[in-house]
């Protein structure tokens, strides 16, 4: 029904890049659901900009919305910036569905779960990461979501 581009404060420094997020408002039924795909800022760039990107992507959240998703790369290189994002995030009263999932990035070895979905207003959902695929150097995550008054 609706759709924006929102440009996150505090990108383009380390690697110019611009940082982004895209909401849609889509029409379900009688419902609608706001989602947002973001793409924060780098982690070898300082964390304080990631929160302010984390911030400023929370604060457009309506609380009034019933059902909100926001899903993308977040760049959450440690245990303590996921906690961060989970804490954050259960603020605007949404929920991490992609915590049990894994990781989402590989690289030497190395298994970070750089990527997530957040939702509100789900009554019940299944979640992965889809690892059969050389698309992207993240691997994709995924939900499928049952809304509460929708069949």
């Amino acid at each position: 029904e609706e759709h924006e581009k929102v440009l996150l404060p505090d990108s383009g420094s380390g690697n110019k890049h611009t940082r982004n997020a895209v909401m849609a408002k889509i029409g379900y039924g009688d419902q609608e659901i706001i989602a947002y795909s973001a793409h924060f800022e780098t982690f070898w760039i300082l964390q304080p900009k990631n929160q302010t990107q984390v911030e400023f992507l929370a604060n457009q959240i309506d609380h009034q919305e019933e059902i909100i998703i926001i899903g993308g790369d977040f760049n959450s290189l440690t245990k303590g910036s996921v906690a961060y994002l989970e804490e954050r995030f259960l603020q605007n009263g949404m929920e991490r569905l992609s915590k049990n999932t894994g990781y989402t990035f590989e690289y030497s070895g190395v298994k970070l779960t750089l990527d997530h979905i957040f939702s509100s207003g789900v009554e019940d959902f299944e979640a992965g990461v889809w690892r059969d695929t050389d698309a992207s150097d993240h691997y994709p995550v995924w939900i499928k979501i049952k809304i509460q008054g929708i069949q």
